[in-house]
């Protein structure tokens, strides 16, 4: 038996003394690692939980670290016993629903929201990003949700298209990104402190392992050379559809690799739609007149009460603001370009009501100003950028599809799976080369058996097994149309009508009498209060007296002046 050991709940125990019946180590790409064991129903083992963190150690070496996923009883014939399933963190890739992150307003407040309709390819500010770019956010997505891993290293220089998602995993997400990179490999690194290392490393930068058929170690083997895997060229044809006003066009770019090589039936093509541009004119109608504070038809335009005056004096007036125009119909928006400002003018008139009063009136008007005239303003807008074609793309294809592959497997006793997943492996009898370096996909370690099993080749979770699928990692993507500006929580130019600043008139007024005349409709009887009648300093107001009233003194409120000796 084994000297493995597994730590679970904070203590560490043999595979001997957890009375191990199978213990199997499953590696794969782009798909969880996995743990899957059988105890004795009398083993340690039963006291384990679901979702505990567990880790499997040959000595010093850290095999591999995850959660259980499944643990549960079951019975045969012979006894009872206790599976217990653990996956690492990628089955968290799996659970957690990537999504990114925007600016957008919410109840008129703009403030940070995260949205799980997805632009892969297309960063924050709205500029593109690599695979490596995209595949980094993801992950760094994930960890923020506490996922168990760590980053590691991410070797890929390939460039990517938008792709428009909704409410994807992590995991899906990943696989969409590296299919635009399909010469690569991603796997974990357990053999470090904590949480596991993510790497995903380009073919060509693996290490390699070299493996003796003939060692006595080798069980059984398999190599097929895959020369129907094997392009004799890459074409992508980018499509682009322009918009102006009512008015489109197409426009086709390719990018073909070799340059000068002739398409054959081995060729990959592929039509990859990408974002056109639009562009619309926008226009915008105003109506402004000019600000005449000084003179006395401006105010009579504005404040009702005195438009059915023959004349009043304007004492004074004064203004908040500078600019020459006052907005009357229309709103002010980006297309004028011009400037523009809430401004009060306030004024001070004074006139001789009808029934003689002498009314002097405080005017407060706020309104909007601008140094625009009245017009028709119009300028051609960019409702849509073009979304910029990924260089380099046909040539990263190429340089994945068009060496000869080899699809393979082999059983090693005693092997670790740790000396060849995430390695190039080379199969050699004696001197001569079975097969070129070909990366490992798949293993499964029998810990309990020491046996390892080995797939070699191109991964199928990522590579098509046959040239016809190679054509189709485009389709499933959508053409993104989503133009927002993820850091200003705006969406480009007129895809919204702009509101702008609208023309806003307000008046208010108080007025205060220099004499108040009140007369009566029925007769000529008339109470005139008259400042002009009183002396100097004088003040008329309600005084507490004492009168004779029936016989008797009695207090009354007079209105009067202050009583003087003479």
């Amino acid at each position: 038996m084994t000297t493995a050991t597994i730590k679970a709940g904070g203590s560490s125990s043999s595979l001997n003394d957890l009375k191990c019946l199978k213990c199997i180590l499953t590696r794969q790409n782009l798909s969880s690692d996995t743990l899957d064991s059988e105890f004795d129903d009398s083993s340690d083992a039963q006291n384990w939980k679901y979702g505990q963190t567990i880790e499997l150690f040959d000595g010093s070496l850290k095999k591999f670290r995850g959660k259980i996923s499944q643990i549960y009883k079951v019975e045969d014939e012979k006894n009872p016993k206790i599976r217990v399933v653990a996956k690492n963190a990628f089955e968290e890739l799996e659970q957690i629903v990537y999504q990114q992150r925007t600016l957008a307003y919410s109840n008129g407040i703009l403030s940070g929201h995260s949205i799980s309709r997805v632009v892969l390819g297309r960063a924050f500010n709205g500029l593109k990003l690599t695979v490596a770019e995209q595949a980094r956010d993801i992950l760094e997505y994930a960890l923020s949700l506490n996922a168990d891993f760590q980053i590691g290293t991410i070797d890929l220089d390939s460039k990517m298209v938008f792709d428009e998602c909704r409410d994807i995993s992590c995991a899906e997400a990943l696989c969409r990104v590296l299919k635009w990179s399909p010469s690569c490999r991603m796997y974990f690194d357990y053999n470090t402190p904590g949480a596991p290392l993510l790497h995903i490393i380009k073919l060509s930068a693996l290490e390699n392992a070299d493996l003796q058929t003939h060692s006595g170690l080798v069980r059984n083997y398999s190599a097929k050379r895959r020369e129907d895997l094997s392009a004799s060229s890459v074409s992508i044809k980018y499509e682009r559809e322009n918009t102006v006003d009512d008015a489109s066009y197409l426009e086709i770019y390719e990018d073909r690799y070799p340059a000068d090589s002739v398409p054959d039936k081995k060729t990959i093509v592929m039509e990859v739609e990408l974002s056109g541009s639009k562009a619309y004119v926008q226009s915008t109608t105003i109506k402004t007149q000019t600000i005449r504070p000084e003179s006395k038809d401006w105010w009579r335009d504005h404040v009702a009460c005195l438009q059915d005056l023959e004349d009043f004096e304007l004492i004074s007036y004064s203004r908040s603001g500078e600019l020459s125009y006052e907005l009357v119909e229309g709103c002010i928006n980006e297309t004028l370009n011009c400037d523009y400002e809430k401004d009060t003018i306030k004024g001070k008139v004074s006139y001789t009501d009808s029934d003689g009063s002498v009314v002097t009136k405080d005017i407060s008007i706020r309104m909007v100003t601008t140094t625009a005239q009245s017009g028709t303003y119009s300028r051609r807008v960019l409702t849509q950028t073009v979304e910029e074609i990924p260089s380099g793309l046909a040539k990263a294809i190429y340089e994945a599809a068009s060496p000869v592959q080899y699809d393979g497997s082999v059983q090693i006793v005693g092997g670790k799976i740790e000396n060849y997943f995430g390695k190039n492996i080379t199969l050699y009898r004696h001197e001569e080369a079975i097969t070129l370096p070909t990366p490992v996909y798949y293993g499964e370690e029998d810990i309990a058996n020491n046996l390892l099993s080995l797939k070699f080749g191109p991964s199928k979770n990522l590579y098509p097994d046959n040239i016809v699928e190679l054509f189709r990692i485009n389709r499933s993507r959508k053409v993104s149309e989503l133009w927002l500006d993820s850091s200003s929580g705006k969406i480009n130019a007129s895809t919204s009508v702009t509101i702008g600043t609208v023309s806003d008139t307000q008046v208010e007024n108080e007025n205060s009498f220099s004499r108040l005349v009140i007369s009566s409709k029925e007769n000529d009887k008339r109470i005139d209060l008259n400042p002009e009648e009183l002396e100097a300093d004088e003040t008329l107001s309600l005084h507490e007296s004492y009168v004779l009233y029936n016989g008797y003194l009695c207090k009354a409120k007079i209105f009067m002046t202050e009583p003087q000796y003479e």
